[in-house]
């Protein structure tokens, strides 16, 4: 399985209690002929989070704020370079570094607004943060990724195998 998913690959994920009944799962899905190429058994032992495209929330929220930060403070400067070339503001008593420090606080105070944004809307739009949230609690993720056919197969194999677990 690969961290790079094409546009029409789909993907199961199977959350299991122990390393046994992951790995009992596993072995089912390829008796049954599902690829190990298109599997990945995440958890302690096994494949990383990070190696499937699963990262910590705190990650995905510095990434994006960070050039979230920097766009809207560069726009914000020249935003605030505009205003202060139209309106003509006194700062500072007309000091010659007046543009400067129109530039300067209109960036700033974007980039900070522009941070702020991208924190929220990246922290409720990250899907990967519930499996990140069981991989803690010690379970195991079986992955299965391909074709809407194989998905679902695997999806039915599964559904047989947790109901026969009950």
């Amino acid at each position: 399985m690969i961290h790079r998913r094409s546009p029409h690959s789909r993907v199961i994920i199977a959350i299991l209690p122990d390393e046994s009944s992951a790995f009992e799962a596993y072995r089912l899905l390829q008796s049954h002929g599902i690829s190990p190429e298109h599997m990945a058994l995440v958890g302690r032992g096994y494949t990383r989070p990070e190696h499937v495209g699963l990262v910590p929330v705190y990650r995905v929220v510095w990434w994006y704020g960070r050039r979230f930060a920097l766009g809207a403070g560069l726009l914000g400067a020249i935003g605030g370079a505009l205003m202060q070339m139209v309106f003509q503001f006194p700062l500072w008593g007309g000091a010659p570094s007046h543009l400067l420090v129109a530039m300067a606080a209109a960036g700033a105070i974007a980039g900070l607004v522009g941070a702020f944004l991208a924190a929220v809307v990246a922290g409720l739009r990250y899907r990967g943060a519930e499996a990140m949230a069981y991989l803690r609690q010690g379970r195991y993720l079986l992955m299965v990724e391909g074709s809407e056919t194989l998905t679902r197969q695997g999806r039915e194999i599964l559904d047989q195998y947790t109901v026969r677990q009950e």
